[in-house]
């Protein structure tokens, strides 16, 4: 997909054209069902990023794409840096390769053991999005009834999510997505289709 502009910001500050300039080969990587990426390359000819230590991983990163022709378009991903490559070629300027992963990556590293009592799917899926410091979105016309218990049983908070869409009467399912910056990241109960739908 081409772009027309983007915009990288670490730990709270935006990086400046002087140093948008060296980075090349820029994506975001969105999967509905699961961590989006985001990877770009930096070429470093006078070490100056190197040196510097701008790029160090588990730093926060928030970057921008602008889908060219289309201006009020914008790509999203917030997330930290998970890799960094740095390659030495015998005929070349040293490249950095960046890889990012976003924040629904962390739900993903820890298994848990624990249970709710007397509450609905929907209502443990709005708490766990709020442990995270997610926003989450509810089927409106969903019917989730209320069960005795829920039990989470030595999962990730991702593979429990999912099971718990299995399970619903209604096809649901999970869905994560980088939305505007404002709005940051949704996890999404929802039928399937919706999103689809432009919902």
């Amino acid at each position: 997909v081409l772009f027309g502009g983007y915009g990288i910001t670490l730990n709270r500050k935006e990086l400046g054209v002087e140093r948008l300039a060296f980075i090349t080969e820029l994506s975001i990587t969105q999967d509905m069902e699961a961590s989006s990426t985001c990877s770009f390359k930096v070429t470093d000819p006078n070490f100056y990023f190197i040196e510097d230590s701008i790029y160090v991983r588990e730093t926060p990163i928030q970057v921008f794409i602008t889908l060219a022709g289309v201006l009020d378009k914008k790509v999203f991903f917030d997330g930290y840096i998970a890799a960094i490559d740095i390659d030495f070629p015998s005929d070349g300027a040293p490249v950095l390769s960046i890889t990012c992963m976003d924040k629904t990556h962390e739900m993903t590293r820890v298994k848990y053991k624990r249970s709710w009592v007397n509450v609905n799917s929907a209502q443990v899926v709005q708490q766990i999005a709020q442990e995270h410091g997610y926003k989450c979105y509810i089927q409106p016309d969903g019917v989730f009834p209320i069960q005795a218990t829920i039990i989470q049983d030595d999962k990730t908070d991702i593979e429990f999510l999912e099971d718990l869409a299995k399970n619903e009467t209604t096809d649901l399912y999970v869905c994560f997505l980088n939305t505007t910056e404002k709005e940051g990241t949704i996890i999404d109960y929802v039928k399937k289709g919706v999103l689809d739908e432009g919902n």
